[in-house]
């Protein structure tokens, strides 16, 4: 088959896609059978449900990557691992990652109404409900309301922040509670998920605020794997100063995933990642962990 032809069926390929997505917006929930499970989206979300008809999942790969890393380096166990899947979305993550064995339970924490109601519903659909707790909460410093800014065609992108910043958007208030208290709920510990071997957390440019409530937890040296957005976090009122120090406080170092390798940085360095990040205006996925003095 010639270079041409292979091009044109690609492209053909994607207008499929595309054309599909465009002539089921009027509706509002769309079905989608995908590599790691069976979703319901919505129609008015260009984001994820976006990656989900044209490839066939979300970060599929790389989540099973970083699973795999942390449990060949001992940083988690190989089996019965349990996640807490911090701005869980429609639960694309914690619900690939259990149907593919990697873990065994999930606490999974989305506080936008539309948002949750897929998930809950999504963790039924893939049947997993016995071993997936959904909360609808935002993470924060202590428990009471934050505001939610809603993003009109992007669902991924509703950003919690605090005080009176005007993004333009539509707000709603949610509850809010310290992840330190999301181990002691009833429901969480019913479904033996109140002692957690991995943070995965995607909440933009939160992330210190989510930290904040999580002193009890982070002395544990738990890994987290988190995107780090800079813009994200000036927005949210956090000093990149400020960042670093939380980060270098608990963990020891970091790896910098690209093409399924992970490379290890010491922790010391982390303000040039995060000035680099910065740098180029973008984000980056990191994994944290920490390895306890005298051990490798």
């Amino acid at each position: 088959m010639s270079l041409a032809t292979r091009v044109y069926r690609k492209l053909r390929q994607h207008w499929v896609h595309k054309s599909r997505l465009i002539r089921t917006r009027l509706q509002r929930e769309i079905s989608i059978k995908t590599r790691q499970g069976d979703f319901f989206v919505s129609s008015k979300d260009h984001g994820i449900p976006w990656h989900l008809y044209c490839h066939g999942a979300y970060e599929y790969e790389f989540s099973r990557e970083v699973l795999a890393f942390l449990k060949s380096r001992g940083f988690i166990p190989r089996d019965r691992v349990v996640l807490y899947d911090i701005g869980a979305n429609i639960g694309v993550i914690a619900i690939g990652l259990a149907l593919a064995g990697d873990i065994e339970r999930a606490v999974a924490i989305e506080p936008d109404p539309v948002n949750f109601d897929l998930l809950r519903r999504n963790v039924a659909r893939n049947g997993l409900s016995d071993r997936i707790a959904c909360l609808q909460v935002a993470l924060g410093r202590e428990a009471g309301t934050l505001t939610l800014h809603r993003s009109r065609d992007e669902h991924g992108d509703h950003r919690v922040r605090e005080g009176g910043l005007d993004l333009g958007r539509e707000t709603i208030q949610v509850p809010s509670l310290p992840l330190d208290h999301v181990r002691q709920l009833p429901e969480v510990i019913a479904n033996g998920c109140d002692d957690p071997h991995l943070l995965w957390m995607d909440v933009q440019g939160f992330e210190a605020h989510v930290l904040a409530g999580a002193t009890s937890l982070l002395q544990r040296g738990i890994p987290l794997a988190m995107e780090i957005w800079p813009k994200g976090l000036a927005e949210a009122g956090t000093s990149l100063s400020s960042f670093v120090s939380l980060i270098q406080a608990h963990w020891t170092e970091v790896w910098i995933p690209a093409r399924g390798q992970f490379t290890r940085f010491p922790i010391s360095v982390f303000d040039s990642i995060v000035e680099h990040i910065a740098a180029g205006g973008d984000y980056d996925n990191v994994v944290l962990t920490r390895t306890e003095v005298g051990k490798p």
